[in-house]
């Protein structure tokens, strides 16, 4: 009978005290709470670049699959190289390859992308080789075309579309 009478009275007492132990519990454990969600901030960065890097070796992938059915190479040995360093000036147009020699790249050889050709091999060292690209002013390529066609194409340099 004793617990009757006292038990709505009990329930209000929790009622107000309730939330001021929640605030106190809140602020004692407020460090925990900040340390854990700035792991979980950590995390979500962590997996964003992981998708990103995901993205970026698909579009890799795709474009040395593209590489690997180029019509016009057919039966030649072919050697898959990066670009290293891209270097422009008045003068030149070159790029570094990530194959040299020791890779099977040397002298002359032509270097092509899915697009066609890119240039030819200048330079080749052991495991770089400095490639001249079409674009540069003082490239020279010979060309085939239409029904036995042959030509030359000169490079324009740099600033070929100023005018």
């Amino acid at each position: 009978m004793a617990n009757d009478v006292y038990s709505p009275l009990r329930e209000a007492v929790t009622d107000v005290l309730s939330p001021i132990g929640d605030f106190f519990a809140g602020a004692v454990h407020y460090g925990s709470l900040q340390s854990e969600n700035q792991k979980l901030q950590a995390s979500i960065g962590k997996l964003r670049e992981e998708q990103a890097e995901k993205g970026f070796e698909s579009t890799q992938l795709r474009n040395l699959m593209a590489l690997e059915n180029l019509p016009f190479l057919n039966a030649l040995n072919t050697v898959t190289a990066q670009t290293q360093e891209i270097y422009t000036s008045n003068f030149t147009m070159t790029i570094t390859i990530d194959k040299g020699r020791a890779d099977g790249v040397d002298v002359n050889m032509p270097v092509v992308g899915a697009g066609g050709l890119v240039g030819q091999v200048i330079q080749s060292f052991h495991h770089t080789a400095v490639v001249q690209l079409v674009t540069d002013g003082q490239s020279k390529v010979g060309v085939t075309f239409g029904q036995g066609l042959t030509g030359t194409i000169d490079g324009q340099g740099p600033h070929a579309d100023d005018g």
